[in-house]
C-alpha cells in the first residue's frame, strides 16, 4: 500500500527510506492521473500534494546520489490540498513502522 511513514528519515532503514521515496513518486503519478486519494486522506496515509513534495525533499537528503525531482502544478496542489499530520498520525505511523521492521525499531532505540 502506498503511504507516507512520517518517521524521521535518519531513523528509517534503507529499505523503508527508499520505499517511501518511491511511493512519493507513485503518489505523484496518481495525482497527475487525477485519481481519488480520499481513502488515503481518511486513513492518514496521505497529506496532500505539498506534503508529498516536502517529504520527498526531506527523504532525498538521506539518499546518496539522489537525482529524481518532484514538481507539482498549481492545479494538483488545489485538487490535493495540504492537511498537516497530527501528533497522533505521526505516533501511529511510527509505531506501525517499528512493529513491521526490526531495523527501523533498532534505529529508534539508538
Amino acid at each position: 500500500m502506498t503511504r507516507q511513514w512520517l518517521a524521521h528519515p535518519d531513523k528509517m532503514c534503507k529499505s523503508h527510506l527508499l520505499g517511501e521515496h518511491f511511493e512519493a513518486h507513485l503518489f505523484l503519478e496518481k495525482m497527475n492521473k487525477g485519481m481519488s486519494l480520499d481513502g488515503f486522506y481518511e486513513k492518514g496515509l496521505f497529506f496532500g500534494a505539498d506534503y508529498v513534495v516536502g517529504r520527498h525533499n526531506l527523504l532525498s537528503q538521506y539518499i546518496e546520489n539522489h537525482t529524481s525531482l518532484i514538481s507539482m502544478t498549481e492545479e494538483i496542489r488545489e485538487k490535493y490540498p495540504l492537511i498537516m499530520p497530527t501528533v497522533e498520525h505521526i505516533k501511529h505511523s511510527v509505531i506501525d513502522l517499528m512493529s513491521r521492521c526490526s531495523h527501523c525499531r533498532a534505529n529508534y532505540r539508538n
